[in-house]
């Protein structure tokens, strides 16, 4: 779905290498709601700097891909991978009735 979303969604390389990085450790986690990831390891995950993870996940977050928050200093933000799910129900929901309609017809 990911891919899907790109084509009408562009984003930069850096922010699909950290969105790649972040479903890499959701997936190592068991795909927890809230990730409490260390800078660090994002950094390690990605080899991304410190300054390109802080812009990137911004951008991730306008495009309604993640959600984080910052705790400040030392501590770990808190991440949620927003579902693709989701975002095409809400936005093609019209489409998949009606298409799902004339399906069955």
């Amino acid at each position: 779905m990911f891919y899907d979303w790109l084509e009408t969604h562009p984003l930069t390389p850096p922010s699909i290498t950290l969105w790649h990085g972040l479903m890499f450790i959701a997936n190592r986690s068991g795909w927890q709601r809230e990730l409490n990831i260390p800078i660090s390891r994002l950094e390690a995950t990605t080899y991304m700097t410190r300054s390109s993870i802080y812009r990137e996940r911004e951008r991730l977050k306008q495009a309604n891909l993640i959600d984080y928050k910052s705790r400040g200093g030392r501590a770990s933000s808190i991440y949620v991978i927003n579902s693709f799910e989701l975002h095409f129900v809400s936005h093609n929901g019209t489409q998949s009735v009606t298409q799902n309609c004339s399906d069955s017809q």
